[in-house]
């Protein structure tokens, strides 16, 4: 997914029950690295992430990472982590602006 139409997703199009997909979508934007075809975020770091975010409920990721991969905005598993599809192609700003959006 190029980066406007991320952005647009994230700002316009996210159907949510909870903020489980702008949160995964920022934590793998944040805790990858500048190689980002060879580095995937492991589940435990989303969840990480959610149970700071959702304090007062228990979290599952699965749901959110299962509709963001539905939407080809996310592609891995669980064993070797996740990433965004295209990811690579963003630019330091871009990545910036995808995090501030989330």
């Amino acid at each position: 997914m190029n980066f406007s139409d991320l952005v647009s997703f994230i700002e316009n199009d996210q159907n949510m029950q909870a903020n489980y997909q702008p949160v995964i979508i920022k934590t793998i934007i944040e805790k990858t690295s500048d190689d980002l075809i060879f580095v995937s975020v492991k589940p435990e770091d989303i969840e990480g992430e959610l149970e700071f975010y959702n304090k007062s409920r228990e979290v599952d990721s699965q749901i959110g990472l299962k509709v963001l991969s539905e939407k080809k905005i996310i592609e891995g598993d669980p064993a070797k982590g996740y990433k965004i599809i295209d990811g690579e192609t963003f630019t330091d700003e871009e990545r910036l602006q995808i995090v501030c959006a989330c």
